[in-house]
């Protein structure tokens, strides 16, 4: 399992950790949120992006952090409700 986390660029500060088994579970589960029309991830999705921070051992509970972090995606890139269409 890997723990990633939602980095607040505007903020400056690493922001709801989510413990997922890939990159595209994590991916899928960011997008889940940010496409609902109420949340931060969806008004401010510009100021997010999705961070890869280490592997968790399920077993253990040891965390193996990575140095450095790993990028894996602007929340902006997983909307998919046009912003447009928003009142």
């Amino acid at each position: 399992m890997f723990i990633y986390s939602i980095f607040d660029k505007k903020a400056n500060v690493h922001r709801s950790q989510l413990v997922c088994g890939d990159d595209a579970e994590a991916v899928r589960s960011v997008a889940r949120v940010a496409n609902n029309g109420n949340s931060d991830l969806f008004m401010f999705c510009d100021d997010f992006a999705l961070y890869n921070l280490g592997e968790l051992n399920v077993n253990s509970g040891a965390i193996a952090p990575y140095s450095p972090i790993k990028f894996v995606c602007n929340v902006s890139a997983l909307i998919k409700i046009d912003k447009s269409s928003e009142s």
